[in-house]
């Protein structure tokens, strides 16, 4: 499991990018940068939404999730962390996103009239389909007539935060750059890096994201063999050193979860001072 310091968090990971969108003006710049159009004024702004049904049904949660009139939005941050592109599926999970919004607005009888627009936004910090695109747009479109769009309100976004072309809109390339670098360039990239070092700040945050990577770990390496690598180890121990500083849980409940005594664990943590 990669695990990165609270305070090394950049707006390129997905728990600081949900954090500063909950910021509605940022949000909304945000979105209206991406998509090149005005966007309206957003209703309250979720972040990591949760969507899961039926028993034992599959779970997603969501970074970002707002309205906006009758257009829906679920924007992502992705970075592959060592992961085969492959493996992430972001074409299915964009088509299960957008079953789930679908269904998450109906009630048993209602119209279907009543659908708002589904807009899937993945931010990708590297090409998801590898065409050197600076984004990629889909919906759906008549086979012979490509000018010809069903008009049902379903649109998949991937952009592609490495492109370094020319032909992409000055406001997305300052963005790009922001992602990949910090570097601020314009009054929206401005707005976002005040954001995250507000946020670095927030003692709130920082202890419910060390909560959500304690849940994050249990669940990677409760009953993995593989747990016992190396390397996995040692990030793990890091990690539980953080959170015992921060007072999350006892140096007796670190030890416990790390495998080795409290003597061990106590040498391990005199020797990090």
């Amino acid at each position: 499991m990669n695990y990165k310091k609270y305070e090394s968090l950049t707006f390129a990971d997905d728990f600081m990018f949900g954090t500063v969108t909950l910021d509605k003006s940022i949000s909304r710049e945000l979105l209206a940068c991406l998509l090149q159009r005005e966007v309206g004024e957003l209703e309250d702004i979720q972040d990591q939404k949760e969507y899961k049904y039926a028993y034992e049904g599959k779970k997603i949660r969501i970074d970002l999730y707002t309205k906006e009139n009758d257009n829906i939005y679920d924007a992502e941050m992705q970075r592959l962390d060592n992961r085969r592109l492959e493996n992430l599926e972001l074409s299915k999970r964009s088509h299960y996103y957008h079953s789930m919004i679908a269904v998450d607005q109906l009630n048993k009888g209602d119209n279907y009239r009543l659908l708002e627009n589904s807009n899937v936004i993945f931010i990708c910090t590297f090409d998801p389909f590898g065409m050197d695109y600076p984004w990629y747009h889909f919906s759906m479109r008549d086979e012979r007539n490509k000018e010809m769009e069903l008009e049902y309100g379903v649109h998949s976004y991937f952009f592609n935060a490495t492109y370094s072309g020319d032909d992409a809109p000055e406001g997305i390339k300052n963005l790009y750059r922001y992602i990949q670098t910090q570097e601020v360039s314009d009054e929206l990239t401005n707005k976002i890096h005040e954001a995250v070092k507000k946020a670095r700040m927030n003692s709130k945050w920082r202890s419910i994201y060390m909560k959500e990577r304690i849940i994050l770990m249990e669940q990677r390496l409760e009953g993995r063999e593989e747990g016992r690598e190396e390397g996995i180890v040692e990030g793990r121990i890091n990690m539980l050193l953080d959170i015992v500083k921060d007072g999350l849980i006892s140096v007796v409940d670190a030890a416990q979860k790390a495998g080795m005594s409290v003597d061990e664990f106590e040498s391990i943590m005199k020797k990090q001072k």
